[in-house]
């Protein structure tokens, strides 16, 4: 399997991990904000939303991970770093996406982008990815 394909399917698989550990997240910040709802929420209120939001979070961690790969990222350090790089890149746009979302417009959901727990939670699971992607790309050597 050539390098770009493997950082898609570790991004996949990093993806789906993080968006099922989001509730310990989301307990451990006290915010009910979820990365992958921000998006699969514009979508579906219903019974297809939480599907939607493992498919997205596998997707999007696919494209991270084959570009991460492309650009010669390597390893847990580069792959945290790049994960947290990119979440303090695009979180401004969460203060634009925040005045449409419907779990906001609802009061499900505090206004994310100033919202101390969804910050930490939107950080946090990115760290994670990150460190994931890193792993499984390149896995570290075991010392002993």
């Amino acid at each position: 399997m050539n390098r770009i394909a493997k950082g898609a399917l570790a991004g996949a698989v990093a993806g789906v991990v993080w968006k099922a550990i989001e509730p310990l997240l989301q307990k451990e910040f006290d915010s009910p904000y979820s990365d992958a709802g921000i998006v699969a929420g514009f979508f579906s209120q219903g019974p297809l939303r939480q599907p939607l939001e493992f498919v997205g979070q596998g997707f999007g961690g696919a494209a991270f991970g084959s570009l991460f790969a492309a650009l010669g990222g390597h390893g847990i350090s580069q792959g945290a770093n790049a994960a947290l790089a990119e979440n303090a890149a695009l979180w401004p746009v969460v203060a634009l996406l925040q005045r449409y979302h419907p779990d906001v417009r609802s009061g499900r959901w505090p206004k994310p982008f100033s919202d101390p727990g969804s910050i930490q939670v939107s950080f946090a699971g990115h760290a994670i990815f990150g460190v994931l992607l890193g792993a499984l790309l390149d896995p570290p050597a075991i010392r002993g």
